[in-house]
């Protein structure tokens, strides 16, 4: 039976990491938090060079014979919305990274000789430890 524990992330960790399997092979990167943080920016900047006041910044050419340079500024709400895309980006990332995860534990423990103390352990694990548990390395 599984217990009814809330959904518990093992990504604090600052650098991304590889998670291997007992080959030794990556089974997945995950980000950590400095990678989130990353990602995240990057999501806001190509959020806010898209929809924002930057939208209508020429790179290359000459502006229009008679028309005025667009200033460059931020507002609140183009701010707010960069903000939310970079978390969403960052989430939606980690979520992909965990799914990976849990297809491989699912793939070891199917693998595996039916253990039922495995099996509890795995439904109240992370992903990461999820993966651990199911392939046997120390958790």
């Amino acid at each position: 039976m599984v217990s009814p524990m809330p959904y518990r992330q093992d990504n604090s960790f600052a650098l991304p990491k590889p998670v291997k399997d007992n080959a030794g092979r990556t089974v997945v990167w995950q980000a950590g938090v400095l990678g989130n943080i990353i990602l995240g920016a990057i999501g806001a900047a190509v959020s806010w060079g898209l929809y924002g006041p930057a939208a209508t910044v020429l790179v290359i050419g000459q502006p229009a014979e008679g028309s005025t340079a667009a200033a460059i500024s931020l507002a609140i709400g183009a701010l707010a919305s960069a903000l939310l895309v970079g978390y969403g980006g960052a989430r939606w990332l980690t979520n992909e990274f965990d799914k990976r995860l849990l297809k491989a534990a699912a793939a070891e423990a199917a693998a595996g000789a039916a253990d039922l103390t495995k099996a509890t352990q795995i439904a109240n694990a992370s992903p990461a430890r999820a993966f651990r548990i199911a392939s046997g390395q120390s958790v």
